[in-house]
């Protein structure tokens, strides 16, 4: 609680609030986890960074704004790059996104490497309200590695380069179900996906629709 006077802390309590749920559109890439971890330093705040920079060129591709797509900001054993519809039941904003994506990881790989104000500071590395901050984040910004996303994106753009997604349109048919995590592990090979899911922050379920 602050004061109206002078906005000065008069108390502090804990506020336990029940998890947001529900159900959306998203897509994914595969982040190579098994492999990256253990050549990219702080691999998780790349991936963080990586999907915050996503984000934040969507808008170059589909007609959209902060408010109609988020990514998922988890800071600790990250497996993938997950951008999500904001909107209840899905805008859509996802799904079109998708027949762009090599696109816009490019962009964000672009937007890691050259925001003007970080190019100018070598020794920060968590990007600023110009490219990074410029999105919100469930987790205030904190573990974000420009240089780790750079290195992960590169990685990942060679790998869609040459796959299916490079020359395919989407495809809106669904392959599987998945409800179990031990099931998403098992899929961990694919590049790429589209999933109607509901999202939690705690988990994320749906059907896959994998390239």
């Amino acid at each position: 609680k602050l004061s109206h006077v002078n906005r000065k802390e008069l108390s502090r309590t804990h506020i336990i609030l029940p998890p947001m749920e529900f159900d959306t559109s998203a897509i994914w890439i595969d982040a190579d986890s098994s492999y990256l971890r253990d050549v990219v330093n702080d691999f998780d705040s790349g991936v963080h960074a990586l999907s915050h920079a996503m984000v934040a060129v969507a808008p170059v591709f589909v007609a959209c704004t902060s408010s109609d797509l988020s990514c998922d900001c988890s800071r600790y054993e990250c497996t993938r790059i997950l951008l999500y519809d904001l909107r209840a039941g899905g805008s859509g904003i996802s799904a079109q996104l998708y027949g762009s994506l090599i696109q816009c990881l490019e962009a964000a790989i672009e937007l890691l490497e050259e925001c003007p104000t970080c190019y100018l500071d070598k020794k920060y590395d968590g990007g600023c309200p110009g490219c990074l901050q410029s999105i919100p984040c469930d987790n205030f910004h904190q573990d974000l590695s420009r240089l780790a996303g750079v290195r992960i994106g590169k990685h990942l753009l060679k790998r869609l380069k040459t796959s299916s997604l490079a020359d395919e349109p989407c495809s809106d048919g669904v392959i599987a179900v998945v409800h179990d995590p031990a099931v998403h592990n098992e899929l961990k090979h694919n590049q790429v996906g589209m999933t109607h899911s509901k999202h939690s922050s705690r988990r994320m379920e749906g059907l896959q629709n994998v390239v």
